[in-house]
């Protein structure tokens, strides 16, 4: 009731924009005042509606689609409140970007306020010292940009940020993602009510949300969910998607993409089936069987389980490489050890953290407090700082992984059955050189280098520099280069629109975020190309299973959302 009866956009204005989900007719003239003389670049229309609405509502869930233009919004939100300190968070790879491309770049067109803006990495508030940095800033409008971030209450960012505007709760929050969920509403909702507090179009209690999500998640088969307590938000012929979608955009200062105006540039998918060597189809029979590895390493996990599978898709797999040929004894005791831990402090942090306790490293650093207080050595200095215990006494996990954390992990190496994907991707290179060829695995990226001879980016800065310096050379000497790319370092936060314009899957990703994310690389706001075209390795059940769940989640965001998903 308490959603149903918030007034909507059209309720709020005295000269409401349009129909649902709303004209730029009458939005205010925000170019007349952001632009300056002489500048080439003006505002969308859904850049004035989202910066319109920051300052009517104070903050705002920006929604639009990936390449929409976020980073302007985000940039000149600051005067739309008047705000005297703020906080810009975005991705490591994208800090260096903003500071150096972005606002120079900006400002050469629009008047951008930059006395009062610090720029900081979402990694910095997950660091050991990351505890008190928003309270040493003091900011009064936080802005987080690729907002999905904060996706999982229980990372330690999250719960860090979270626990800050508990503490503050006037300051203002502008959060903005083009894909701001996966497959469910507990995604973002903690996000809007930073944003939005009791105005939230979302339930506030946990019970009321679950059942939310509930008539809302995707159903992988048979028939769709009843739309049980959403029914209300429901007009005659919509289901429950739609009348969700509908009453969460028409929410002053949650804005989606609504403008007419297309990109211009056509997106087109292929489909790539290298054959599958005997020799692989055997491995992946028999790994589906037997969990159970060609080098005969037997999985007890599903996680592990799938991660195997798409090593063999591509016609390898990774072992750890053992001085000895096989682990000794103190080795297998490091190795338990090590998962044992692993699994404990995942347990605890998927529960509520207190301060000092909300994150791997906070954690072994109170067990370890808890067990110099158990054995009479904690320091006097340390007696107020938080342990961490088990039942009344010290966490046997960490009793035991602190007797041999003190060992390295042993080296890693892959190991080939056949490069029949890697010689695909390869020839695939030759025949669309202003390609980008997207891998997930380190070893699978270097090979395909070495065989077509074509550059391989991976993660850290100096790949980053790289990439976006060889854009910058072929776009001034007019040429073309395929070159292959990690999709976790390079496939958000990039504007590859400039050098490139086709791509290629070799392992394509199960998460619709990733596709929507990494599609967006080429297909956005300057573009040169009349189209993009994609091509998807599917040549395996795996690869197969992957792109549909990719499929169901995008279909799930379009629908709840309202923001148009690249990959359907």
């Amino acid at each position: 009731d308490r959603v149903r009866k918030l007034p909507t956009r059209e309720e709020v204005h005295s000269l409401p924009y349009g129909t649902w989900p709303g004209s730029s007719a009458q939005l205010p003239d925000l170019n007349a005042r952001f632009c300056k003389p002489g500048g080439t670049f003006k505002l969308y229309p859904d850049q004035v509606q989202a910066l319109t609405e920051v300052g009517l509502a104070g903050g705002a869930g920006v929604l639009l689609s990936v390449g929409a233009g976020k980073t302007l919004v985000a940039l000149l939100a600051g005067q739309m409140l008047d705000a005297r300190r703020v906080m810009y968070f975005t991705l490591a790879s994208a800090k260096d970007q903003v500071i150096r491309y972005d606002i120079p770049e900006y400002s050469r067109h629009f008047n951008i306020r930059t006395d009062n803006l610090s720029v900081h990495s979402h990694d910095e508030l997950s660091a050991r010292n990351g505890a008190t940095l928003l309270e040493r800033c003091d900011p009064d409008l936080l802005i987080l940009d690729e907002a999905h971030k904060y996706r999982h209450k229980t990372s330690t960012r999250t719960k860090r940020l979270l626990r800050f505007l508990r503490e503050h709760p006037n300051v203002h929050v502008l959060w903005l993602s083009g894909t701001a969920t996966n497959a469910s509403l507990k995604d973002y909702q903690h996000l809007l009510v930073a944003s939005h507090h009791e105005r939230a179009p979302i339930p506030l209690d946990h019970e009321a949300l679950i059942e939310w999500d509930q008539c809302n998640a995707p159903v992988r088969q048979g028939k769709p969910r009843e739309p049980g307590v959403l029914d209300a938000l429901c007009r005659v012929g919509e289901n429950v998607r739609a009348g969700y979608r509908r009453r969460l955009l028409s929410t002053v200062g949650v804005v989606g993409t609504t403008s007419s105006e297309a990109l211009g540039t056509s997106l087109y998918y292929h489909r790539m089936d290298p054959a599958v060597p005997e020799v692989v189809q055997e491995a992946l029979r028999n790994l589906e069987g037997t969990w159970t590895r060609p080098d005969g390493e037997l999985f007890s996990d599903i996680l592990s389980l799938h991660r195997a599978r798409r090593q063999l898709a591509m016609g390898f797999y990774y072992r750890w490489v053992w001085p000895n040929g096989a682990p000794t004894e103190d080795e297998q005791a490091w190795i338990n050890a090590r998962k044992a831990w692993h699994s404990k402090v995942r347990d605890q942090l998927a529960g509520l953290a207190r301060p000092g306790m909300d994150s791997p490293w906070f954690l072994a650093a109170a067990a370890e407090r808890g067990l110099a207080h158990a054995e009479g050595r904690l320091p006097a200095s340390q007696q107020h700082l938080p342990r961490w215990l088990d039942h009344g006494s010290p966490v046997a996990e960490w009793v035991e992984w602190k007797r041999y954390r003190h060992m390295p992990a042993p080296p890693r190496e892959a190991v080939w059955l056949d490069s029949f994907a890697v010689e695909a991707a390869a020839a695939w290179s030759k025949e669309h050189p202003e390609g980008i060829i997207w891998t997930q695995h380190e070893a699978l990226g270097q090979a395909v280098s070495l065989v077509a001879n074509i550059p391989y980016f991976g993660g850290g800065e100096q790949a980053s520099k790289g990439i976006k310096d060889l854009q910058d050379q072929l776009v001034a000497q007019e040429r073309h280069q395929c070159v292959v790319a990690s999709l976790s370092a390079h496939g958000t936060a990039k504007n590859l629109q400039h050098a490139w314009s086709k791509m290629l899957y070799l392992e394509v990703p199960a998460n619709g975020t990733t596709m929507e994310q990494s599609v967006g690389r080429e297909h956005r706001t300057g573009q040169r190309a009349d189209e993009v075209h994609v091509w998807i390795a599917l040549h395996t059940q795996p690869l197969e299973e992957a792109l549909c769940a990719a499929m169901l989640q995008a279909s799930y965001i379009e629908e709840t959302l309202g923001q148009r998903q690249k990959l359907i």
